[in-house]
């Protein structure tokens, strides 16, 4: 946990869900909530099945059908990271 203006927050990047769902094709652009200033650039992502799930630039681009693990970090604090399950469906 940290502590920023003296609020206790459990992560310093956020997203609004656990789960998200994209189609085969589709382009989604999945954007944190951060506690600290960063910009785009300073975004990294890890898809755990390219097969399924790649990211261009920050964009998520639906492959095939399955389940994947995304993992997004601040590039130069990779302390900070937020994990999501993104499901691919045709």
């Amino acid at each position: 946990d940290y502590i920023y203006d003296e609020y206790k927050v459990n992560s310093i990047l956020s997203l609004s869900s656990e789960t998200y769902t994209i189609k085969v094709g589709e382009k989604v652009r999945l954007t944190p909530i951060a506690m600290i200033d960063y910009n785009d650039g300073d975004i990294h992502y890890l898809s755990s099945d390219n097969d399924v799930l790649t990211v261009e630039d920050g964009v998520l681009i639906g492959q095939k059908a399955g389940k994947v693990t995304l993992t997004i970090s601040l590039v130069k604090e990779e302390a900070y990271v937020v994990v999501v399950t993104i499901n691919v469906e045709k």
